[in-house]
């Protein structure tokens, strides 16, 4: 086998770490990859790597009634954003469960850890920009994961009218076009939310 072979042999591999690194619904990509690579040995690659460890395919709850499946990177590496703990080594991002009935609190506990901020300090209506980021990706989030949440509830969480929850949306959408390591850090809690739900 050829070096040339083999590269294109192991970037399967590279490929579906990378869709997992994502946490990119698995209807998708895998359409693209049994084009790629073939149906068997796309599959065959999916168990061996969920069978590692490095990935999980997880069934998540999405808009409605609709339910869809998630392929989620386990080892990771660790985030080193200025401003955020790491993955790996954050013990108080792995402390916090998120719990149904309590969905709407544990979102904002969660982030707050990843990012070591005091959670009382990011509800306030303080302007600082660390603490505003938090707070919309925040906003983000709940809207996102909590089913049937109304502008108004998670305004009303925040102590905030709807347009602030309108305004943060867009916001944390248009930074994630803008800045690779925010995007990073979005990438990183919207995985560790979808593996706690």
């Amino acid at each position: 086998m050829t070096v040339g072979q083999m590269q294109t042999e192991n970037k399967i591999y590279s490929d579906i770490r990378r869709y997992a690194s994502e946490s990119t619904p698995l209807n998708r990509f895998k359409r693209e990859m049994e084009l790629a690579y073939g149906k068997d040995r796309f599959w065959q690659v999916l168990e061996e790597l969920n069978e590692n460890g490095e990935i999980t395919i997880k069934t998540v709850k999405g808009y409605g009634k609709n339910r869809y499946e998630v392929i989620l990177l386990l080892k990771s590496t660790p985030n080193n954003s200025a401003y955020s703990l790491s993955i790996l080594s954050g013990d108080e991002v792995q402390r916090v469960t998120i719990k149904k009935e309590s969905v709407i609190k544990d979102i904002p506990k969660l982030i707050c850890a990843y990012f070591g901020l005091d959670e009382s300090e990011v509800k306030t209506k303080n302007r600082k920009r660390e603490l505003v980021k938090v707070r919309q990706l925040c906003m983000y989030f709940q809207k996102l994961f909590i089913p049937n949440a109304s502008l108004k509830t998670v305004g009303l969480y925040w102590n905030r009218d709807h347009s602030t929850i309108i305004h943060a949306r867009q916001t944390v959408q248009d930074l994630c076009d803008t800045d690779k390591q925010y995007k990073a850090d979005f990438d990183n809690i919207k995985r560790i939310i979808i593996s706690k739900l």
